[in-house]
């Protein structure tokens, strides 16, 4: 938040996962009581921090240049996608809002291009809308397999995913599978190519 560069991987799954066995072989506190308290304490410290920044400060991540408004999504987005998952392991509810996903927007439209699989999408032409139901939506265009994120669809839209707004986004990031999530009602695929709902998560490699 401060503007500092501290290299932390390159961005890739392969390059995460080496900086955090890295990490961990120096971090040796393994009580999750103790982590849940650190863990909201450094979050808080962030989000402290980011208040009192320029709104100008530029914040080098490992997903790349980040405005302060970047960041603060990163952070969001990345504690969500995390939690999800130990909620996921514990049987417990989604550790977010459903309103909370708006705020993640400035870093989903930064990072969703760049973890995009070009040999996935290649020759892929289509919008895709994802519709979250909270008055909140995005698109995803496809222009020969090359992607943008965009607030509105670039062109008529090939398919439309709505549905419940927590599992949407725990599908995205590959938490349950699309398939899960439309047997159990939470997902609706629409449009002349509703077939492509189902397979969008393996067109990105998510960290």
């Amino acid at each position: 938040a401060r503007g500092l560069a501290i290299p932390y991987g390159d961005g890739t799954r392969a390059g995460l996962a080496e900086a955090n066995e890295l990490a961990l072989d120096g971090f040796s506190e393994r009580d999750t009581a103790v982590l849940a308290d650190e863990l909201l304490d450094h979050t808080r410290m962030v989000f402290d921090e980011a208040a009192v920044q320029p709104p100008d400060r530029i914040c080098p991540t490992p997903m790349g240049e980040l405005g302060i408004d970047g960041l603060c999504a990163y952070v969001l987005t990345h504690q969500a996608m995390h939690g999800s998952a130990i909620s996921t392991a514990l049987r417990r509810p989604w550790p977010f809002e459903p309103g909370h996903i708006e705020h993640m927007w400035p870093f989903l439209a930064h990072v969703l291009p760049k973890v995009a699989l070009p040999e996935a999408a290649r020759g892929l032409t289509a919008c895709i809308q994802i519709d979250f139901g909270t008055g909140f939506s995005f698109a995803l265009n496809f222009d020969d397999g090359r992607l943008t994120a965009s607030r509105e669809p670039a062109g008529p839209v090939d398919c439309r995913i709505s549905g419940d707004a927590q599992e949407l986004f725990v599908v995205l990031v590959k938490i349950i599978t699309p398939e899960e999530a439309v047997e159990a009602g939470d997902m609706i695929l629409e449009g002349p190519r509703a077939q492509l709902g189902l397979v969008l998560p393996d067109l990105f490699d998510i960290p």
